[in-house]
């Protein structure tokens, strides 16, 4: 049939000619996004042998020893290298250490099945420039550094009875904030802000904390989206240890996808957030944030911060590429959300409330996320992040 059927030839009409001008126009565009991507594909998809970097992961997986990337390891960390060793698994360690200095090291055992969780172990990190823009809705835009060292010795576990979900954890927690690591001549909090005026500035705090959270999920996997509605509940008390003023959390979550196709699909997503003292203060690292991917894109994490935090979220994703296997595609998404904090949510007033939009790219496989990233807008600014780590 290929070579009975006749050639692609016809006559030019004014069709054609009109559209010389939006090729000519579009041809650097159709380069980059089009024909470059096709052949980089190609070359990639075409069968080889395993070269040395390919067989070196595999040996090393092997033995027990994954190294890795990870874009973040905390609040403000960067990238970061990491290294997980498990030649005596279910026994770990893993270690992290971040462009900017944030470092996670853990230690500890993990049993892990397909409807049941378990972790127990111990973890020193460091959070070595986190940001601080004061607390309460109309903050300005001008942030202070600190460094937060925290070491946690716990358990936790998880259960899943479809659709029910159930976690808890029972974890010792000594915090130690100070000055923040290799900040050059940014402002530190430690200097701008006194522990009368902030409290767990420049202090040792420790904790036991308790924490218990449950959910429903009614979502289901369909090709690589999950569909569906899935609620979330959490309640996590802070016991404060030698002197140190007890607290308690509560946080609340509903997420509802709707598929609008095969390829395109809305994601909302509603957060509530809540902090209460009992009869003293709460460490200012542990109130509710607005900020970041989570909550407002438009926004640097913890950019408000304040006892209660609502956000709302919207994403409209779509897939713009798939590979010939059909296990990866890229999805394109555009974002828009509304958030706010105050001391009670019953008091946050329609001046408190935060608009941020963006636009960003979601690798996605049918298990779930590969990696993040987007650009977020708000009325201070551009946000650029990126999501998500690669362990061989």
């Amino acid at each position: 049939m290929a070579e009975s059927r006749p050639p692609n030839r016809h006559r030019t009409d004014a069709a054609d000619i009109a559209t010389v001008p939006f090729k000519i126009v579009a041809w650097p565009i159709n380069f980059v996004l089009v024909r470059l991507p096709a052949v980089a594909i190609g070359e990639l998809s075409v069968p080889r042998a395993p070269g040395f970097l390919v067989r070196m992961r595999r040996e090393l997986g092997e033995a027990g020893v994954h190294p890795g990337l990870r874009s973040s390891v905390g609040p403000r960390s960067g990238p970061a290298v990491a290294m997980r060793l498990d030649p005596l698994s279910p026994i770990e360690l893993e270690g992290a250490f971040s462009m900017r200095g944030s470092q996670r090291y853990w230690l500890g055992g993990r049993v892990k099945q397909s409807d049941f969780g378990l972790e127990a172990g111990a973890a020193w990190q460091r959070d070595a420039q986190v940001a601080f823009y004061g607390v309460g809705p109309d903050t300005p835009d001008q942030q202070t550094l600190y460094r937060r060292d925290r070491v946690e010795l716990g358990v936790s576990s998880w259960r899943r009875s479809d659709p029910l979900w159930l976690d808890g954890e029972i974890t010792y927690e000594d915090n130690l904030t100070g000055l923040p690591v290799w900040a050059g001549n940014q402002l530190a909090t430690v200097e701008e802000f006194s522990p009368a005026d902030l409290f767990g500035i420049d202090e040792r705090l420790r904790y036991i904390r308790f924490g218990l959270g449950a959910g429903l999920d009614f979502t289901r996997r369909t090709g690589f989206q999950d569909r569906g509605i899935r609620l979330y509940a959490r309640g996590t008390r802070f016991e404060g240890v030698d002197g140190t003023d007890s607290f308690h959390q509560l946080s609340f979550e509903a997420h509802g996808l709707a598929p609008l196709n095969r390829r395109q699909l809305l994601a909302l997503q509603a957060r509530i957030d809540l902090t209460r003292e009992d009869a003293g203060r709460i460490p200012f690292y542990h109130l509710a944030a607005l900020g970041g991917e989570e909550t407002a894109l438009g926004y640097p994490d913890t950019r408000f911060t304040e006892h209660d935090m609502v956000s709302l979220t919207a994403e409209w994703r779509y897939e713009v590429w798939r590979d010939i296997h059909n296990t990866t595609r890229l999805e394109s998404f555009v974002y828009f959300g509304e958030g706010a904090v105050g001391p009670r949510l019953d008091g946050i007033t329609p001046e408190d409330w935060h608009t941020s939009y963006g636009f960003g790219f979601r690798a996605v496989q049918r298990d779930g996320m590969l990696g993040l990233l987007y650009l977020g807008f708000s009325a201070e600014g551009l946000q650029f992040g990126l999501g998500g780590e690669w362990t061989p």
